[in-house]
């Protein structure tokens, strides 16, 4: 009778090695599982953030960019504002400016030089 007990008894330790070889196997892929659903979770925040980000970096761009425009065309606006009134003063002053350069320049009235000495004759 104790052949048949000891017989039993590794069955009952097959057995309980078996469960326990299930129970971790179970637990591997509840392991893994949880891992994939992890790297899933981690992997869409990541996505999330990333497009957070892009979306605010576009923000800032556009900001800048459109504070780049406005700046140009304003300076633009102003360059033209400036060239129309050069243009509109040399339009107004140029009769008067060129006939006092002509009266200057062809009205010849002789003098002599005041440090001129005239060489006094023995």
């Amino acid at each position: 009778m104790a052949a048949p007990n000891r017989n039993d008894g590794i069955q009952m330790l097959l057995q309980a090695e078996k469960k326990a070889a299930d129970k971790v196997a179970a637990a591997k892929i509840r392991k893994a599982k949880r891992v994939q659903e992890a790297q899933a979770d981690a992997d869409k925040e990541m996505e999330f953030c990333r497009k957070e980000y892009e979306r605010n970096y576009k923000i800032q761009e556009e900001e800048v960019f459109g504070l780049q425009n406005n700046t140009e065309a304003q300076i633009t606006a102003t360059t033209q504002k400036t060239l129309e009134m050069q243009n509109e003063s040399f339009r107004l002053n140029r009769e008067s400016t060129l006939n006092g350069l002509l009266d200057t320049v062809l009205t010849i009235s002789p003098k002599i030089h005041i440090n001129y000495r005239p060489k006094q004759r023995a």
